[in-house]
């Protein structure tokens, strides 16, 4: 799915898509409660401890939206215009 992701939203240098297996690495992050598989998060760069978890459908479309909003959004902070 990440792979068809990475092609749907014809990502940039500026959004890197990772995936963790979290029963198998003991992994700690401020503010990041995982509770169930899969779980996705958006971190900002330069905002590590304001990630922002992702709800919706697990689908290529609906994640689409949510990489695209997240562009929008880093792009607005890295101007200044978001904080």
């Amino acid at each position: 799915m990440w792979e068809a992701l990475a092609t749907a939203t014809k990502l940039n240098d500026k959004i890197v898509i990772g995936q963790v297996d979290m029963t198998k690495h003991d992994i700690t992050l401020s503010g990041v409660q995982i509770q169930g598989y899969p779980t996705i998060y958006y971190f900002p760069r330069g905002r590590l401890g304001r990630a922002i978890e992702y709800r919706n459908a697990r689908e290529v479309v609906a994640l689409s939206e949510f990489v695209q909003s997240c562009q929008y959004r880093q792009t607005a902070i890295d101007k200044g215009w978001f904080r």
